[in-house]
């Protein structure tokens, strides 16, 4: 059976309110992965709707706050997205994260000879992320002869690796007087 976006979403929808009235939680995290579909610009529009219609239903209104951030201006080769990365921040109390210097990490194209294009079928994003204590952070930047040690980064980023680009942290521990 094969449904349209807005067919999909009004379904969606139902079950979301569903299931916030069977469970009455505090707080709600929606991650939406394919939101626009397949072809992202093509139907950005839906996307745009279900933001709406989601952040205005009655279901929702015993929320106090909702933030949804989206580039619908988006192009292939701008990575404004960043600055509507807002996920970590929300729990910035207790998780932290490295400055991001690197492109999204998603999705890239799987073809060989395209190591470094995305495909056209979702919004580029930081999906692959590395989140750590307070604790773990300030340890990782603890050095005494003041060199910037923490490199946070893409694997691979002239090889094809998949749809996503594995992320890595590499810092210098000093242990015992050891670096």
């Amino acid at each position: 059976m094969t449904l349209k976006v807005g067919e999909i979403q009004s379904e969606w929808l139902k079950q979301l309110y569903k299931t916030i009235q069977s469970y009455k939680p505090h707080f709600i995290a929606l991650h939406l992965q394919e939101v626009g579909g397949k072809d992202y610009m093509l139907n950005m529009g839906h996307a745009e709707n279900l933001f709406w219609t989601l952040g205005s239903s009655e279901e929702m209104k015993d929320f106090d706050r909702s933030c949804i951030y989206v580039d619908n201006q988006f192009k292939g080769d701008s990575f404004t997205l960043l600055k509507y990365d807002k996920e970590v921040a929300a729990f910035d109390d207790v998780i932290r994260e490295e400055d991001i210097k690197f492109p999204p990490s998603y999705p890239y194209s799987e073809e060989h000879a395209k190591p470094t294009q995305y495909m056209n079928t979702r919004c580029p994003a930081w999906c692959d992320r590395i989140l750590m204590s307070h604790t773990a952070q300030d340890l990782i930047h603890r050095r005494d002869d003041g060199e910037k040690s923490v490199v946070y980064n893409t694997m691979g980023p002239n090889v094809c690796m998949g749809d996503h680009k594995p992320v890595f942290l590499s810092f210098s521990l000093k242990t015992n007087d050891h670096i």
